[in-house]
């Protein structure tokens, strides 16, 4: 079977622009993040304790941050000022579910703001969805977006 090379070049433009798309869809949402002005600065969710890993990868320091239940994903920002976290269960421990009952006090998802200047804990931001999932910030900081996975929600700070 032979294809024409305008067919081939039609497919080999498609497929170009489908992995640029994926690519870009992944480049933010992440459980691993490398500090935009640091490479040796690794960023890492770690959802069996709750908390968030800076790693040197030259010296082979590692700090740990406590952030919310079940860190699920996580974003720096362009300056290297401010990484996101998305806690998947907010402050739900994990055994609390439908099955033993909600108090009605749980946030259902949160995002934790760190100041990596200090590697301090700035913010806990609540109204972000149920089970946040992805963050997206804009290049120019202005704003981030988290998706909701549970809530079906997309939400801009």
């Amino acid at each position: 079977m032979s294809h024409s090379p305008r067919r081939t070049a039609l497919a080999f433009v498609l497929l170009t622009q489908l992995a640029g798309a994926v690519a870009a869809q992944h480049a933010q949402v992440s459980a691993l993040a490398v500090d935009p002005l640091d490479p040796r600065r690794v960023w890492v969710c770690n959802r069996d304790n709750d908390s968030v890993s800076r790693i040197d990868t030259l010296t082979g320091a590692v700090v740990q941050i406590a952030v919310g239940v079940s860190p699920r994903s996580l974003a720096v920002t362009p300056d290297g000022g401010r990484v996101l976290v998305a806690n998947q269960r907010g402050n739900v421990p994990l055994e609390v579910n439908f099955v033993t009952p909600f108090s009605g006090n749980e946030m259902r998802g949160t995002v934790s703001v760190i100041d990596t200047a200090t590697n301090g804990l700035l913010t806990e931001l609540v109204d972000v969805g149920t089970e946040p999932y992805g963050l997206a910030i804009a290049p120019n900081e202005r704003w981030f977006a988290v998706s909701g996975f549970r809530s079906g929600t997309i939400k801009f700070y």
